[in-house]
């Protein structure tokens, strides 16, 4: 499901660096996001699984593929729910702070 996908822990943060860096290598990623790379590696999985992601692979050498992250057009409109979603939390602790 994908409401509980974008509630985990760096999966709005893989989606937002996604949007903004239109496509990043895996380690990249792993920079913006600071968590473990065996945890954005399972996002990034999860993600790919549901269609929000595309990947790409370059075999340059026999060594482990290069790997590469880009947001698909679903992968654009989760990323506008994200940024709604935000909005609204942000309005509702500014509202739950103000005096009455």
């Amino acid at each position: 499901m994908i409401i509980k996908l974008i509630g985990k822990t760096h999966t709005s943060e893989i989606i937002k660096s996604l949007e903004k860096n239109d496509e990043l290598h895996f380690g990249n990623i792993c920079k913006y996001v600071k968590g473990h790379k065996n945890s954005i590696n399972r996002i990034l999985q999860e993600l790919y699984d549901e269609g929000i992601v595309e990947k790409r692979e370059e075999n340059y050498s026999p060594k482990i593929p290069k790997s590469y992250y880009k947001l698909t057009d679903f992968g654009k409109e989760v990323s506008k729910i994200i940024d709604q979603l935000e909005d609204l939390e942000h309005k509702y602790y500014e509202a739950k702070n103000k005096p009455i």
